[in-house]
């Protein structure tokens, strides 16, 4: 499994290693090493040349504290890879991801029903479940991007908004078009007295769709 290292010091799957991934070795290839990327988890520890920090590592019990979160960055660059494939890697992929969600935790399964956005049944099922949990996890605003305006909305009100990032609510906007206003505005009203950055990033997908509706909520 290989990392980037960011200039933060972090070990991190960038985006740009998924398209180099799919471009040398092909999109289930770039598929299947996210998935092991999602058995890695962030631990406190001393590596070889390094400063003690956090890091990313298998889940074993020598390497002291971890957060328990599951690794899951680069499925939206996977999301894009996968709407560039042909339709039978597509369905391939599909039918690999089916399988894995049957008996993944719930973060996989989140940011498998963004990567295919085309099984809107997935993103029902995860949202539904996350809705009516004692609490919305912070991974659930992958599910923003809804083909149910409705849907979107609910999520909208109950995402966390540190854990808003500006490819979700863009691709909410390339999603359901005009119908992102409802959304879009919920998430601006709840940023008004918290996370100033997320709700620049609401602001500018709210001024990519050019209706009056859209012109009115950013003029308030």
């Amino acid at each position: 499994m290989v990392t980037d290292w960011e200039q933060k010091q972090e070990d991190v799957v960038s985006d740009w290693l998924v398209p180099l991934w799919t471009t040398t070795r092909g999109v289930m290839f770039a598929f299947a090493s996210l998935l092991q990327a999602a058995a890695l988890r962030m631990h406190w520890h001393v590596r070889a040349g390094k400063e003690a920090g956090w890091y990313l590592a298998h889940k074993t019990p020598d390497f002291g504290p971890s957060t328990g979160a599951l690794y899951l960055r680069g499925w939206g660059a996977l999301r894009d890879e996968l709407g560039r494939t042909d339709w039978t890697s597509y369905r391939t992929a599909v039918e690999h991801a089916a399988s894995v969600r049957s008996s993944a935790p719930s973060a996989l399964r989140c940011a498998l029903s963004y990567a295919f956005p085309t099984e809107h049944r997935w993103a029902a099922e995860d949202a539904r479940a996350r809705l009516t949990a004692e609490k919305f996890p912070g991974f659930g605003a992958r599910l923003l991007p809804s083909h149910d305006a409705a849907l979107s909305a609910q999520i909208a009100r109950a995402c966390a908004t540190w854990a808003l990032e500006r490819e979700h609510l863009y691709t909410l906007v390339d999603e359901l078009g005009e119908d992102a206003v409802g959304p879009l505005e919920v998430l601006l009203e709840r940023c008004i007295s918290g996370a100033a950055s997320s709700r620049g990033s609401v602001a500018r997908a709210l001024a990519l769709i050019e209706t009056d509706a859209a012109a009115s909520v950013l003029a308030r």
